[in-house]
């Protein structure tokens, strides 16, 4: 399998990328082959972030299949064993490489060290790339939730300074697991036997056929949020009644509502997690007093929360509010 296939064009504006491709050699190597398609690898900086190989089956595979080795290569590997935090002696022979063993189970100890190598690599010429294998393993070490909370700052943060490839095999997910991890990218490839396909997320203007798998996603990202509200606050949810309440004569009133929350809910998503009230305003056209009105009744069911900053609001998704600041006496 080649990406001869594939209109890189495509990915030109895209800096994270969900590449659907099977757990096998023949998705992995595609998968391998994709990121290198981008850029040569004399001219690349590459940070591994592997959940399967380590570092030295890693290194073996990239040597037998691609060659030369990037510029400059950082492992942070997250699997089981013992967690150091401290980056490992390597060898002479791979001396611009750096590995770092992290816990799987806890996700955000992987976004600190990442950001300080791709800030350091800023002082390059060369191309910084993010490579993310799998996030079908990921899966099997953290909760939904927690993964997209984790995947929402990480593909933020990789924007900043590089382009993300990561890899997913659909066929270990069901079909709404998919659709809602698919938001949090610019572009989709994915990986058939007529080759590579690159096809755009919800986040793209959609074509007049895409109606009814954005209405998909939306119903997903809604689900998603409703749970992310529990888990912020590390609080077990009440049960709900056994027997739901009689339709009320608002229901119609309501249902438009949810359809404007998981507006506001993409927009905050598409921000990053957090974004300026004002901007809500102008993404949405709404009136201020709409905005205002939908975000008050968004807070009180903890999908979303505000915070002054000076003389402005800003909006944060639930789980992305900045940690409190201890004052100095």
């Amino acid at each position: 399998m080649t990406t001869d296939t594939l209109d890189d064009s495509k990915l030109d504006e895209a800096s994270n990328v969900l590449v659907l491709a099977p757990l096998t050699p023949t998705g992995n190597g595609a998968f391998r082959e994709l990121v290198t398609a981008m850029s040569t690898t004399s001219e690349t900086n590459l940070a591994a972030i592997t959940y399967t190989q380590p570092p030295e089956s890693w290194l073996e595979d990239w040597q037998t299949h691609i060659g030369s080795l990037p510029a400059s290569l950082s492992f942070i590997h997250a699997n089981g064993a013992a967690v150091t935090h401290e980056p490992e002696t390597v060898p002479p022979h791979l001396e611009a490489t750096s590995i770092l063993k992290v816990n799987p189970r806890e996700p955000m100890d992987i976004i600190a060290p990442l950001t300080k190598c791709l800030i350091q690599w800023q002082t390059t010429d060369r191309q910084s790339v993010v490579s993310v294998q799998t996030l079908s393993i990921l899966l099997e070490y953290v909760d939904f939730d927690t993964a997209f909370r984790y995947l929402h700052v990480l593909t933020h943060r990789v924007k900043l300074y590089a382009t993300g490839f990561y890899q997913m095999d659909p066929d270990l997910h069901d079909a709404k697991t998919v659709y809602t991890l698919k938001t949090l990218f610019d572009a989709v490839v994915e990986l058939d036997a007529d080759g590579w396909h690159v096809t755009k997320t919800y986040t793209s203007q959609p074509e007049d056929n895409s109606t009814a798998e954005t209405d998909g996603l939306l119903s997903a990202i809604s689900g998603v949020i409703d749970r992310l509200s529990a888990f912020g606050g590390g609080r077990e949810t009440p049960e709900t009644p056994a027997t739901p309440p009689e339709p009320t004569p608002q229901a119609s009133a309501s249902s438009e509502f949810t359809s404007d929350a998981d507006r506001i809910c993409e927009l905050l998503s598409t921000y990053g997690g957090r974004m300026k009230q004002a901007d809500v305003i102008s993404e949405t056209s709404w009136s201020k007093a709409t905005v205002s009105r939908k975000l008050s009744k968004m807070e009180l069911d903890g999908i979303i929360s505000r915070v002054r900053v000076g003389r402005e609001n800003v909006v944060f998704l639930a789980g992305y509010e900045p940690a409190p600041v201890e004052t100095v006496r």
